[in-house]
């Protein structure tokens, strides 16, 4: 009986042991599956969220782009045709005659790139007649960018140069 008590005490804890080695087992693997199946869904979620973000920032460009088309379109409108840049010296004539004013115009290159074309004029006048011309030179109705204004006096003549792109439309 002895001997029966140990061997039943022995299967027991052995027995026991033994399941409870199994159950940890199943727990560590469970364990891991479910932060394997978590990081999955954590990462699955951070697509998602990053998909809501662009498909919002979609959603806001579109509705800039119907409130600035309007303002895109009469831009544009303003912005001259190429051939019509031809009107550009005739206004620059009429502006020297109108301040009493000699002036050069000559085109340069073409930047396809700007839709561009340089310009340079060489004025020649008073300082009030150069300063008036630069002044209206900035408010003309065409899109100009103004790369350089030199202006040297001599006496009271004035010599200016004015160098800049014209952009245009294709």
């Amino acid at each position: 009986m002895k001997g029966n008590f140990w061997k039943r005490l022995f299967l027991n804890v052995g027995a026991s042991l033994g399941i409870i080695a199994v159950l940890v087992t199943l727990i560590f693997l469970l364990g891991v599956d479910i932060r394997n199946t978590a990081e999955s869904v954590f990462a699955d979620s951070s697509y998602a969220d990053a998909k809501s973000r662009v498909a919002g920032d979609l959603s806001r460009l579109r509705d800039q782009y119907k409130a600035a088309e309007p303002v895109l379109s009469a831009l544009t409108k303003k912005i001259p045709e190429k051939d019509s840049l031809l009107s550009f010296s005739v206004y620059i004539k009429s502006l020297a005659e109108k301040y009493n004013a000699l002036s050069t115009l000559r085109f340069g290159e073409e930047d396809k790139e700007m839709s561009a074309v340089k310009f340079s004029i060489r004025l020649e006048g008073g300082y009030s007649s150069v300063s008036n011309f630069i002044n209206e030179i900035d408010k003309s109705p065409y899109f100009i960018n103004v790369l350089s204004i030199d202006i040297v006096g001599q006496s009271n003549k004035y010599n200016a140069t004015i160098d800049g792109n014209i952009m245009f439309r294709n």
